[in-house]
């Protein structure tokens, strides 16, 4: 976020805080896209992203007064649409897949394997390995999901993921480190069928 977003940022919140309501449309204008992407790569569709995502606003818009600017905003949204997308996961039970191939509103996240040419059999192997990094990603628990995509995705720090998910560095650190376990283990098992 350059500067000029940054003062428009404090000044909306500022505004919001003395209960101009109308100063949370530029919260949302600067932050809108950003929460969609992390929702839509939580959720592996666009449908669940929008949904989540405007809950994500809704919560901030109704809890703005906690805010108490220890962290960024932005981080203050990650730990609510964390904490939006965890309740959801647990009404929701059934699985989900991000496809990778898939970007987000302002063409971020995109994760881009090799392009296999024209060459049939590389596009099938690409698109069988597209399939099984979903499948292991979309296997992983809430929490170490949730961690694995704030670091390799969002690319925040440990302590931010700390302050987003509300658990210590140390735990970040431990979920990180069993979150990429598991994927290896599961690359390997599938570089073995």
């Amino acid at each position: 976020m350059d500067e000029s977003q940054e003062q428009r940022e404090l000044a909306a919140l500022d505004e919001c805080l003395r209960g101009n309501k109308a100063a949370f449309e530029v919260l949302v204008h600067l932050h809108e896209k950003k929460i969609y992407n992390f929702c839509q790569y939580l959720s592996g569709n666009s449908e669940d992203a929008e949904d989540l995502a405007q809950e994500v606003f809704i919560k901030a818009f109704y809890n703005l007064s906690g805010f108490r600017r220890e962290s960024s905003f932005y981080t203050w949204l990650h730990r609510i649409a964390v904490n939006t997308w965890i309740s959801w996961q647990r009404k929701h039970r059934n699985t989900s897949t991000v496809p990778l191939e898939k970007q987000g509103v302002d063409g971020s996240y995109a994760m881009d394997l090799p392009d296999p040419a024209a060459d049939p059999l590389d596009q099938a192997q690409a698109a069988e390995l597209r399939e099984f990094f979903n499948k292991a990603l979309d296997s992983l628990n809430t929490e170490y999901r949730a961690v694995l995509v704030l670091r390799e995705i969002e690319g925040f720090s440990y302590e931010e993921i700390a302050a987003s998910t509300s658990v210590s560095v140390g735990t970040v650190k431990s979920r990180l480190n069993r979150a990429r376990q598991i994927l290896k283990d599961k690359i390997r098992e599938f570089s073995r069928a």
